[in-house]
């Protein structure tokens, strides 16, 4: 006969109090990452993936926001025929912001650009108070040539360009976790951004199936900024840990 045990972090005597609460506060109740690493449950996921994404907590106004920042971040989900999305984050203390956003549905539109035309938005998204900012920018490491044709542009502030860390359940987990914790705000300006977090699903034939996955779509679909938020995740939240572990300065 098979016998199911089901275990929780307090069960592990080695595991010290101060890492045990650094955990539940990273993952936010209601989410499959709580119900998983905090309650021991294998759920299934369902619902909202970002269920606890409060506009109150989570959105600040544009004069709310800090004048300097110490780093920056510029998440790049790329697309033709499907939304380019683009984010600009920016590093404070021990919070990032969330500038700046461009997004563009060429089918809504009615036009396609060009990557020329994508990288002049994004050269001037990294023009604040008429100075120029230099990003790390991510793009999804399945688009080669895009990331060549940043390296090449005439544009100095958009050269610093590397792959971005695309594993999917991770990514959505990183933004799970600077969103709850309280250390992501976005600006009431960046619109999709904020449509995505709220209308982001979990895609239920998927998850029946045994696999996580949210709703993907083309035109209209919030996944394609979500994309984007979630890529800057991975860094942003690896510099949070740096900056805890003291390695910051190091980077």
């Amino acid at each position: 006969d098979a016998k199911l045990y089901k275990f929780v972090m307090e069960d592990n005597p080695y595991l010290p109090k101060d890492y045990i609460d650094w955990i539940k506060r990273m993952y936010a109740p209601g989410t499959i990452w709580h119900s998983r690493f905090i309650l021991g449950e294998w759920s299934s996921a369902e619902g909202r993936v970002f269920p606890f994404f409060d506009r109150s907590k989570n959105v600040i106004k544009v004069e709310e926001l800090p004048d300097t920042y110490r780093y920056y971040i510029l998440s790049v989900d790329y697309g033709i025929s499907n939304p380019f999305a683009a984010v600009l984050w920016g590093l404070r203390d021990n919070t990032w912001y969330i500038i700046r956003e461009f997004y563009y549905d060429s089918r809504k539109e009615g036009r396609q650009l060009l990557n020329s035309d994508y990288i002049r938005r994004l050269a001037d998204m990294c023009i604040i108070n008429n100075t120029k900012i230099f990003p790390e920018i991510l793009v999804p490491p399945e688009e080669p040539e895009f990331i060549k044709e940043l390296r090449r542009s005439p544009f100095n502030q958009i050269q610093h360009v590397k792959a971005a860390n695309n594993e999917i359940l991770p990514g959505i987990a990183d933004l799970s976790s600077l969103l709850y914790s309280g250390q992501l705000k976005i600006s009431e300006e960046c619109e999709t951004c904020i449509w995505g977090l709220e209308e982001l699903v979990w895609d239920v034939k998927a998850c029946e199936a045994g696999r996580d996955m949210y709703e993907k779509g083309g035109s209209g679909s919030p996944d394609h900024i979500c994309d984007a938020l979630r890529y800057g995740a991975r860094d942003a939240l690896k510099h949070l840990r740096m900056m805890r572990e003291g390695r910051y300065d190091t980077y």
